[in-house]
């Protein structure tokens, strides 16, 4: 299938599960142009991917932050924005994650694909927050946009999710494992490629191993300590019965956490692939378990068991992303 083939395509891409959909969908995806950017990237990883698509030379300046803080660096912040609007004049559409190119000079349309339940999810389903008058202009004036999500056109979800009124008409709910199954053994071996995955590499777990799907939580979140993190998933683990000889981690790629040293039993994966891969490759684990990642869904019908933790007291999160996670939605 090819996706808007009569566009001119820019992937704009900070995740490796919204590239992976994005793959998926467009059989002609070695022929659109890229740009990575974000701390889920890794230069290296990068630098082999531009050996199968071409990677713009600007990727490479925005790997960790696409920009940097104004009050840090104010003439790079607003020379990278003048430098958005030359690179993106020259495409027709924008594909990935373009809610977070937030520059109202960039004048393209806009495709958003799943990025996972924290940003695309919350958003649709709450609708995005609400900016004061004061706010808006302030936005502008330093080249940001006031609602970034206002400016998509269309958005392609993994899973179907109740969304605002505003937004129902422009979503399409994709099955993954039917974009995977109609691809030909050369397509799965190229995508296998990009993100430098032996299709065989997983056969070595049975159906006995339990798989833990991390997310970065003191990464993201000031002042909450990696000890925390360490002790909520023991506990959590734990509290599961889940033997550690018997465990797959999954790191998320934002997770910079070495859980070899706190888990010496367990196998621990690299982080930097798309963990949808694993159970489309025909894995199948006793349970699958997280906070709130959207990694463990194409495992619902792979595995005995999907747990979403949510926010235990164990793991000692602050009280609003607490209260945030709590009340996430995960019945299928």
């Amino acid at each position: 299938m090819s996706f808007l083939p009569t566009k001119k395509k820019i992937v704009f891409e900070n995740t490796y599960f919204s590239l992976f959909i994005y793959v998926l969908l467009d059989d002609d995806w070695q022929k659109s142009d890229y740009i990575f950017w974000g701390n889920r990237f890794t230069l290296n990883c990068v630098k082999r991917m531009a050996n199968m698509v071409n990677v713009l030379e600007c990727s490479y300046q925005y790997l960790p932050r696409i920009i940097p803080k104004l009050n840090k660096a104010p003439i790079e912040y607003f020379k990278r924005k003048l430098e958005q609007k030359q690179i993106f004049q020259s495409y027709d559409v924008c594909v990935g994650n373009p809610r977070e190119i937030n520059n109202p000079l960039v004048k393209i349309d806009r495709v958003q694909i799943d990025d996972g339940v924290g940003t695309t999810h919350v958003e649709l389903t709450n609708g995005p927050k609400k900016k004061s008058v004061i706010n808006s202009f302030l936005s502008r004036l330093v080249l940001k946009e006031p609602t970034k999500i206002s400016k998509i056109g269309k958005f392609y979800l993994s899973q179907n999710i109740e969304v605002k009124a505003d937004f129902k008409e422009k979503i399409e709910v994709l099955d993954l494992n039917a974009l995977w199954a109609e691809k030909t053994e050369l397509q799965r071996a190229q995508i296998l490629e990009l993100f430098d995955v032996d299709a065989n590499e997983f056969k070595c777990f049975d159906s006995s191993f339990s798989i833990l799907f991390t997310q970065p939580l003191n990464e993201v979140i000031s002042g909450y300590a990696e000890a925390n993190k360490i002790e909520g998933y023991k506990t959590l683990l734990k509290n599961l019965g889940v033997d550690e000889s018997k465990l797959i981690i999954k790191p998320h790629p934002a997770d910079q956490t070495d859980y070899s040293l706190h888990f010496p039993q367990a196998s621990v994966l690299r982080p930097s692939f798309p963990a949808e891969i694993m159970s489309l490759l025909g894995m199948e684990a006793d349970k699958v378990i997280t906070l709130t990642s959207n990694a463990v869904e194409l495992f619902r019908h792979r595995s005995k068991e999907v747990v979403y933790a949510k926010a235990p007291d164990y793991f000692k999160l602050p009280e609003k992303r607490a209260k945030a996670f709590n009340a996430l939605d995960f019945n299928q």
